[in-house]
């Protein structure tokens, strides 16, 4: 039965939001991988970081992102960057970025959000890409 004035329907329990972030998993997934800076936002890759293959790099900035995010370093329409920034701190050439976006289900890119990012929903599916590559 659909009853509109029912305000405790318990399909509403499957609503998730795009934007909707796990704060400790994010953190538990960055935890040795990436740093942020405090006083700037920036990243800060860790020593785990370098052991990881450049997709896994890929993934742990795009999460890096979400976190600057949620801690009001970026805006959330910057939570995705382009692959000019992921050159930075990934030597590769650019267009592998798209290649390892296309490759990975939770990855997004959109350019209201800045480039490519990852959605609050996935990110646990992202940091099993991280661990699990």
């Amino acid at each position: 039965m659909n009853d509109d004035s029912d305000t405790n329907n318990p399909l509403e329990d499957l609503y998730v939001s795009k934007d909707e972030v796990d704060f400790e998993q994010l953190r538990d997934g960055l935890s040795g991988v990436v740093q942020i800076i405090k006083e700037t936002g920036e990243p800060r890759p860790q020593s785990d970081f370098e052991g990881l293959s450049n997709k896994q790099q890929f993934v742990a900035l795009m999460l890096y992102r979400r976190a600057a995010v949620e801690l009001g370093h970026l805006d959330n329409d910057e939570a995705g960057a382009s692959s000019g920034w992921f050159n930075e701190y990934i030597d590769v050439d650019s267009s592998r970025f798209s290649h390892y976006s296309s490759d990975l289900d939770f990855v997004e890119n959109d350019s209201e959000r800045g480039g490519y990012y990852i959605p609050g929903f996935d990110i646990g599916e992202a940091i099993d890409g991280i661990e699990n590559e």
